[in-house]
């Protein structure tokens, strides 16, 4: 979705959409130390988990950027 389409949305969906990305990035922040305080974390596991918060971060920062928001 562009952003010009997401800005273009309500408000209320607006806000699910981005209460949703912000909920799955503390997801997988989650995942990440569960793994970590394991007896042997898998580091490709978190380096991916990783990569999939930097583009969730990215996606949810090009909505906000465009309806004008503040980032968390």
């Amino acid at each position: 979705m562009s952003t010009s389409s997401f800005s273009a949305l309500p408000l209320a969906v607006q806000r699910i959409v981005t209460t949703g990305l912000e909920g799955e990035i503390d997801q997988i922040r989650g995942r990440i130390r569960t793994e970590e305080q394991a007896s042997a974390p898998d580091r490709e596991a978190i380096a991916a988990w990783q990569n999939d918060i930097k583009r969730v971060d990215e996606l949810l920062g090009s909505f906000q950027v465009s309806t004008g928001a503040h980032r968390r």
